[in-house]
């Protein structure tokens, strides 16, 4: 199965917004990709969705138990310092310690600009549907 590693804005943006991102959240739920995610990660959508959003963190905590039961908890050991903002070089290590196909992201400025991390592709949710379409269905 296809591993992948979504970035939090993704995650947010399926959550709140629908569109693109909820498609590839729904890859996710009908188990045609597996989601690779860290408890950093799990962490940082908590605390959008509580900061940006106002939600109550029961909710919170429903949303991101619901995002760990279609995903595969791992525990970085590889610390990487690729980038100058440091959530994007944890979406790094979720995916490198995930052995992942692809990183999933909205991140114009920092992970997008990499293009590739090692044989990692790092993708935008509309470039990733098409490339899935491509390659996986």
């Amino acid at each position: 199965m296809l591993k992948i590693a979504i970035d939090t804005n993704i995650v947010i943006s399926g959550i709140i917004y629908g569109g693109k991102p909820y498609k590839i959240l729904e890859l996710v739920m009908d188990r045609v990709v597996l989601n690779v995610i860290s408890s950093y990660i799990i962490k940082e959508i908590e605390g959008v969705l509580v900061r940006k959003f106002g939600w109550q963190l029961q909710k919170v905590k429903d949303n991101t138990n619901w995002l760990l039961e279609f995903s595969e908890l791992v525990n970085p050991i590889e610390s990487l310092n690729v980038l100058n903002y440091d959530n994007d070089n944890r979406i790094l290590e979720c995916a490198v310690a995930g052995k992942v196909q692809a990183i999933v992201t909205g991140d114009r400025k920092h992970l997008l600009t990499l293009k590739q991390y090692e044989n990692i592709l790092i993708l935008n949710a509309v470039d990733f549907l098409t490339w899935i379409k491509k390659h996986y269905e």
